[in-house]
């Protein structure tokens, strides 16, 4: 396209047509530049409108789509759903009634009138595509918790590990003993312990890994608390997790679980 705004008007016309000039000059620019009007201001309008209808949709998009991937709130599908009805209605239909709207307002031939609208026409797409953006990224790359536990003799000597990551980048860590107990009681503490930093550091949402499957699955709900020692953890667990607007706890192998294993290791060696 660049190349054909630079060859003269006739060769673009001729038969047989040829690919290639000669006598390329920037002639077509100098021409349009003298004979249309206030050119250098439809340009700067372009940019200006353009520039002003993406910040701003974005300042309005991000967080709402944010809010509908990563938290649960009341009317959270069915506001959806009404955004991705308005998808279907044509903008050439609102023509009419925004003319009118404008003009009612003195709004005609104004920076507004083209902002606004487009802003708003925006707006329900944009929330549905960075909806999904927001969603494929794993939540452990904002923040995550690697807990474990570990117990000597079972019941015995016990401790626990917590690694607390932000960002991929570990910014507190937690490495103590605990007295005497079990290995399954260790786990549950280290989880207690490391969602009890969330919550007094304002962390709502977080995932947990944890190498004890039997741990995760009674949090889970997956498998039934039957020894009485745990039921308490486990409840005590059930209740820090209401705390939280978004919690997910996996299980994960103990090889892919060395940080926690290794304060909570620590922490016994001591």
């Amino acid at each position: 396209m660049f190349y054909a705004s630079l060859r003269p008007l006739d060769h673009l016309f001729r038969s047989p047509y040829q690919f290639y000039s000669d006598d390329l000059s920037f002639w077509a620019y100098r021409e349009m530049w003298n004979t249309v009007p206030m050119l250098g201001r439809y340009i700067f309008n372009s940019f200006f409108l353009a520039s002003s209808v993406a910040i701003l949709t974005l300042l309005f998009v991000i967080p709402a789509a944010y809010s509908y991937a990563r938290f649960n709130f009341p009317f959270k599908n069915s506001s959806l759903y009404i955004l991705l009805a308005i998808n279907m209605f044509s903008g050439a239909v609102l023509l009419i009634p925004l003319y009118k709207l404008l003009r009612t307002f003195g709004l005609l031939n104004t920076y507004q009138a083209m902002i606004v609208p487009g802003v708003a026409f925006l707006i329900p797409t944009s929330i549905w595509l960075l909806k999904s953006y927001f969603e494929k990224i794993p939540i452990e790359l904002e923040e995550a918790a690697f807990c474990d536990g570990a117990s000597r003799s079972n019941p015995g000597d016990a401790s626990i590990g917590v690694s607390i990551l932000f960002d991929g980048k570990e910014v507190h860590a937690i490495s103590k003993k605990i007295g005497i107990a079990t290995n399954n009681e260790a786990e549950y503490q280290a989880l207690i312990d490391g969602l009890n930093y969330c919550i007094d550091n304002s962390i709502k949402e977080i995932k947990v890994f944890l190498d004890s499957n039997l741990v995760v699955e009674q949090v889970n709900e997956n498998f039934k608390v039957k020894a009485a020692n745990l039921k308490v953890l486990n409840s005590k667990v059930k209740e820090l997790i209401e705390e939280f607007k978004l919690i997910k706890i996996n299980h994960v192998y103990r090889e892919d679980n060395k940080r926690a294993d290794q304060l909570a290791n620590m922490a016994l060696d001591k």
